[in-house]
């Protein structure tokens, strides 16, 4: 487990960084507001801050990261418009959490969008994100630049209660993250409800909602999501390994900071943000493998 979690992490993050050089010293001394839905003293918040230091350290500390924990800057659920006001420079974008400004890249959201392989979904969204024409036009317009990918793991459905089979939750309302998987619960009879995650622990503790879908397992961990839920359904069929999960969700930051951190080998925009997840994260196997050493591997 540990070692697919530094995996998880390494591409997570040496996938997400800025691509300094000899002009480290040419940049202007900054700090970046960083809106992290998760707490401090969580997996997220040790990986988070390692980031942190390293872009500080890859700037020549001309960039700092100001940590705003917990939704203390901007609530996740408005992380979109956080960051095109300037409130924040950084945020946890979720696709299916702003439907109508992002709906390709809830595209990647659909059920059974991958098996049981995580670390190479990771890569395909990432990959989409850099290629796929309509994508890439959709972040442009919205002017948000991807920096670090969700890293959750599957998503399946919790329950209080064993789900012996299908027709237990006929009628009964689950909580799910929204976009193509409303419609795979509605047909299934089932009641779906959209919700944040930081919502999900006082709706099922309440009796509110009858059971949580998309129960991705990391976040789960972090907000303490076993203390309402007693069982854990993957929703796969035969043949398939897993049910697939959430990747079209990151970290993204302002376009607007793209300029103040052009690169050396570019002094276009457009092509620096297509640098920005350089080698933080060195991408060769001698930087994996530094990075896999930060991470404590």
């Amino acid at each position: 487990m540990r070692r697919l979690i530094l995996k998880l992490a390494t591409v997570a993050l040496a996938a997400s960084s800025m691509a300094f050089s000899a002009t480290a010293q040419e940049l202007q001394q900054q700090t970046w507001k960083m809106a992290v839905p998760t707490g401090e003293k969580s997996w997220f918040g040790e990986l988070h801050k390692w980031w942190g230091s390293e872009v500080e350290k890859r700037s020549g500390g001309k960039i700092k990261i100001q940590y705003f924990w917990s939704d203390s800057l901007v609530k996740w659920g408005d992380a979109l418009p956080g960051i095109q006001s300037g409130i924040a420079d950084l945020a946890w974008i979720s696709s299916s959490y702003h439907p109508a400004q992002l709906p390709n890249y809830m595209s990647l959201d659909h059920m059974f969008n991958y098996g049981d392989d995580y670390v190479a979904a990771v890569k395909a969204a990432l990959d989409a994100m850099d290629n796929q024409p309509d994508l890439k036009a959709e972040l442009a317009k919205n002017d948000i630049v991807p920096l670090m990918s969700h890293i959750s793991g599957l998503a399946p459905v919790g329950t209080k209660s064993p789900l012996t089979n299908m027709d237990v939750l006929k009628g009964k309302t689950l909580r799910t993250y929204g976009g193509a998987r409303t419609d795979f619960y509605k047909n299934l009879g089932w009641n779906p409800v959209f919700m944040v995650f930081p919502d999900m622990y006082p709706a099922m503790d309440r009796g509110t909602i009858d059971a949580l879908g998309e129960l991705v397992f990391l976040l789960s961990n972090v907000f303490k999501l076993n203390e309402v839920v007693k069982n854990v359904h993957m929703m796969n069929p035969p043949g398939l390994k897993g049910n697939g999960g959430v990747v079209g969700s990151a970290f993204f930051m302002s376009g607007k900071k793209i300029p103040d951190i052009a690169s050396c080998n570019s002094k276009d925009a457009g092509r620096s943000a297509q640098r920005i997840r350089g080698p933080l994260c060195d991408r060769t196997d001698e930087g994996r493998r530094t990075n896999q050493e930060k991470l404590g591997g």
